[in-house]
């Protein structure tokens, strides 16, 4: 009997892989889409929309011209369309935003089980700490595998606990949290989409890289990536809907689901703890592969490569001091100037992939 050929990737793991790396802690807690989108009133849903449309369309672009030219890993991305120089400015800007968001993902974990378990600080960091080192070691693999189970929980858990909030209410005050703002604020709207994308989007890089240099074929990429995009669209509006109703001192809170959940309690609460700590897992992951990859990709000067497994504890480590900073202070801080620097570096990528495509 002839071997049967193994099968890549389908476009359902690709998809969770991909949905997985951008429903961390801030998407999860509410946050980000408080701060993002949610305030803006109805522009920031036109806002949404963009930013929506943006995963759709960006994921597959970027899946695809990694897969076509045998990029595996982001600063292969980097060095094949920007001169040496540039590339190397980018590298390190793009490495020290995806540690940047581990640290953001670590610290809404040790947060998270502090909060809920009760214990102190540091022993919730280095609990973290060994579950993100044991879980990453096998790679890829190990993360596609772990995102297969827990995105599909985090999905459904952040959806059922805003469509039960909705539900609670009057569709007249879903009606009235939605009227119109003032005009600089649709300007402050498009702005925050494109940050949100871009910021994203430089985010899953690194995780591209890994899935196009996986057997996944071009049209699972392609349709994963869409398919990725409509679920994260389709849950950041239940999520903004949720908001949009709650008083901003709750909304605009470091946590706002988790104060919501926390007042229903029951199966509600403990399903949303769950998802939560699910979004902040699943991403701290991909970063830290992600990162993982490039760092072991050096060399020292007699030509040996950095140890995986070494890059990895220190990596993790690394983020136990940086906890202390707190979840929201350190959330919007990165993400806001990275979303910033990211918008250059995606139009750079994306101008540099046209012209080279029209060579």
């Amino acid at each position: 009997m002839a071997a049967r050929k193994p099968h890549g990737m389908s476009f359902c793991r690709v998809a969770c892989v991909y949905v997985g790396a951008v429903v961390g802690a801030g998407f999860a807690s509410g946050r980000e889409v408080w701060v993002f989108f949610a305030r803006y009133g109805p522009f920031g849903m036109v806002g949404l929309a963009t930013a929506a449309l943006l995963f759709c369309v960006l994921a597959p672009i970027l899946m695809l011209t990694m897969r076509a030219n045998s990029f595996g890993q982001y600063g292969d991305l980097l060095r094949h369309y920007f001169s040496r120089s540039t590339a190397s400015l980018v590298d390190v800007v793009i490495t020290l935003y995806l540690f940047g968001v581990l640290s953001v993902m670590f610290t809404g974990s040790v947060s998270l089980v502090s909060r809920t378990i009760g214990l102190g600080h540091l022993p919730s960091a280095l609990l973290i700490a060994a579950i993100l080192i044991v879980t990453a070691s096998p790679g890829m693999r190990r993360i596609s595998a772990a995102s297969l189970f827990l995105t599909p929980a985090l999905v459904v858990g952040i959806a059922l606990l805003c469509l039960d909030h909705l539900r609670r209410l009057d569709i007249s005050s879903v009606m009235k949290s939605l009227q119109p703002q003032a005009p600089a604020t649709a300007v402050a709207a498009t702005a925050s989409s494109l940050i949100y994308a871009s910021y994203n989007m430089l985010m899953c890089l690194g995780v591209f890289a890994s899935l196009a240099s996986s057997k996944a074929k071009a049209i699972s990429l392609t349709l994963g990536g869409a398919l990725g995009g409509f679920v994260l669209g389709a849950l950041a509006f239940l999520v903004f809907a949720a908001l949009a109703v709650t008083p901003d001192w709750i909304a605009g809170a470091d946590m706002p689901l988790l104060f919501i959940a926390r007042s229903f309690g029951g199966s509600t609460y403990a399903i949303y703890l769950v998802a939560v700590w699910a979004a902040m897992i699943t991403t701290a992951l991909s970063m830290l592969i992600s990162l993982t990859s490039r760092l072991s990709a050096l060399e020292y000067a007699d030509n040996r490569y950095v140890n995986q497994t070494s890059v990895s504890v220190l990596l993790t480590l690394a983020c136990i001091p940086i906890s202390y900073v707190g979840f929201a202070p350190l959330m919007d801080r990165v993400y806001l100037l990275f979303g910033v620097l990211g918008s250059a570096i995606l139009l750079l990528i994306l101008k540099a992939r046209h012209s080279y495509a029209n060579r």
